[in-house]
């Protein structure tokens, strides 16, 4: 793990042994928030970071940044690579199986950020892709 300059900020390698570390990252930015807020927040983490180790085409040696934004009832995680341009705000949904024997494993990371993300944006910028995954609770 690798901390940039801001506290809300991490750079990582772009390798499947980090998510742990993406994921305690996490936690401690994001202490105080509810714990259901949290939970949707690192389901979507390791759903996107999969996403991204599995299908960019990440060149050798790529880093992931990560960024939390984190104002009042909202939690904002940004995740940005050098990957193959991809949007999934746009991609299709593959259709569900509806018989046990036509599941395939794989394929539900986009579901699962959309059934726990309350918004989800995407650009390409200077050759990265930017992800941004909101999560939102009501104010007590």
């Amino acid at each position: 793990m690798n901390p940039a300059a801001s506290p809300r900020t991490l750079t990582l390698a772009a390798r499947a042994d980090q998510v742990r570390s993406a994921t305690s990252w996490l936690q401690a930015q994001a202490a105080g928030l509810p714990a259901q807020v949290l939970g949707r927040l690192e389901l979507c983490l390791h759903e996107a970071l999969a996403n991204v180790l599995e299908h960019a085409g990440l060149p050798a040696g790529a880093s992931i940044g990560l960024e939390l934004q984190l104002q009042a009832g909202r939690a904002c995680l940004i995740l940005r690579d050098p990957g193959r341009a991809f949007n999934p705000c746009l991609a299709v949904p593959v259709p569900r199986a509806t018989r046990l024997e036509q599941t395939l494993p794989g394929g539900l990371g986009l579901v699962m950020l959309r059934a726990n993300a309350d918004q989800l944006e995407y650009a390409y910028v200077a050759e990265r892709n930017q992800l941004s995954i909101s999560v939102c609770w009501r104010m007590v």
